[in-house]
């Protein structure tokens, strides 16, 4: 009996220690504790899900949302989200305006920038807009930039007359930048203008404001403003009064064309017809010869007639003498385009393209009168004005020209308030200060100008 229970007890071990080896290899026992493993193809769909949790941010990022990324001084934004308390809060950047200033003056003109801070809220920063920039519209914008856009109504002019300073200061319209000769942009639409969306092309002080569509017209237009700047400015030997140069072409309703300067705002306007802008595109586009612009080069100015009264604005200068040295500034930084004028000791040369169409001698107009309304009297009047100046020119010289404007630059509109007939005073105080008066009375009288006249024109 005793081999037996032998078997018996040494099966039993061998089965301990096989039920041993099998849960050594299919699970641990770990500090009392067992932890059995998942066939291999469970283990894997855990890992999957577990790869598929995400971890919570510590703010929600989309609970605080701007547009301009930051604190972008250079651009107006809006944000959208929560305060430190809880609030929801929408904004959008600002000037602070003089309404504020009551508690805090020296916020006023301010720029308010709306920001996310690290923790997700809505935060601002009232921020000093640098040197040479001034807050305009939630963002600071460069005073030449202003300057291009005509926004600085009233604060440096003050012969606007309908500049309301308190309406401008409420709507951060209204900047003042000292004594700078800036241009004014006139509100569209003026008179009689289509309206049609204005295009801004701007480089440099120079700005072109144009009908939308017609932005390579208006490039072209600001290439030849360029020359003229080099070519009139040199011709006249003076600097204009204003320090940027608008130049607005819009389309007319009525279908006239003409071109005008308005020397108390700046402006050189050209209204078109529809017809009439689109050929000049087209002109343009086409590189045509006979286009308006196809010449305009360093050598040629397509607009100096507009552009010289641009030059002269702001002086005491008649308007017989104005209108004369547009025609002659343009007769010799526009060459080719009045070759066929010629002036003579008792009458100018040209085409009666107002009776017969021959080429034939005109006796000059009185310049001390107004030209009158028969068909030709107005291009006859400006053609003997742009003989006074020619005439000028080959008795004393170009220098004695240049001498004149530099004289009645400084005797300006704001230097010198007129007691007496501007022609009076262009006479006497600067044609007679620079040339010899016997000579300069010879040409006088050729234009309607006698001795003892007191000019009244």
């Amino acid at each position: 009996m005793k081999r037996p229970i032998k078997i018996m007890l040494g099966i039993t071990l061998a089965m301990i220690v096989i039920l041993g080896v099998m849960l050594a290899l299919n699970g641990n026992i770990l500090q009392g504790r067992l932890s059995i493993r998942l066939p291999a193809y469970d283990q894997t769909k855990v890992q999957k899900s577990v790869r598929k949790v995400k971890i919570p941010p510590a703010y929600n990022d989309a609970s605080c949302k701007e547009s301009d990324n930051g604190k972008d001084f250079s651009n107006k934004g809006n944000i959208d989200g929560k305060l430190a308390g809880g609030q929801t809060h929408k904004d959008t950047d600002f000037c602070i305006p003089s309404s504020f200033g009551d508690d805090n003056p020296e916020l006023v003109g301010k720029l308010r920038e709306y920001y996310c801070d690290e923790d997700g809220y809505v935060k601002y920063e009232d921020y000093s807009c640098p040197t040479s920039t001034h807050c305009y519209q939630g963002a600071c914008q460069s005073d030449s930039a202003l300057a291009l856009k005509g926004l600085y109504v009233g604060c440096t002019n003050p012969w606007v007359s309908n500049y309301d300073s308190s309406a401008n200061a409420e709507n951060d319209s209204c900047l003042y930048l000292g004594n700078k000769h800036i241009p004014l942009t006139r509100p569209f639409p003026i008179n009689d203008e289509e309206e049609i969306p204005p295009a801004y092309i701007h480089q440099g002080s120079i700005l072109v404001i144009v009908p939308s569509g017609y932005e390579e017209y208006g490039e072209a237009m600001l290439q030849d403003l360029q020359y003229c700047q080099n070519l009139v400015t040199n011709f006249l030997g003076i600097n204009s009064y204003w320090e940027d140069i608008i130049a607005k072409i819009y389309v007319s309703k009525d279908g006239q064309t003409s071109g005008e300067y308005n020397p108390e705002i700046g402006n050189i306007i050209y209204k078109k017809s529809q017809e009439n802008l689109n050929d000049e595109l087209q002109e343009v586009i086409t590189n045509n010869e006979e286009g308006f612009l196809y010449n305009s080069s360093p050598s040629y100015c397509a607009n100096t007639h507009e552009y010289t009264h641009f030059i002269v604005a702001k002086t005491h200068i008649p308007w017989w003498a104005n209108e004369g040295i547009a025609e002659y500034s343009q007769k010799y930084n526009q060459l080719g385009s009045k070759d066929e004028y010629v002036c003579d000791n008792d009458g100018w040369y040209g085409n009666d393209y107002w009776g017969d169409g021959q080429y034939k001698k005109f006796e000059y107009s009185n310049l001390l009168e107004e030209y009158g309304n028969n068909l030709g009297d107005g291009p006859k009047w400006y053609h003997t004005a742009m003989c006074f100046w020619e005439l000028f020119e080959q008795s004393f010289g170009h220098e004695k020209l240049i001498e004149a404007f530099q004289l009645l630059r400084l005797k300006d509109s704001e230097a010198v308030q007129l007691n007496e007939p501007i022609t009076k005073f262009f006479i006497e105080e600067i044609l007679f200060e620079v040339v010899d008066n016997q000579d300069l009375k010879t040409i006088l009288d050729k234009f309607g100008f006698t001795k003892g006249v007191d000019y009244t024109f």
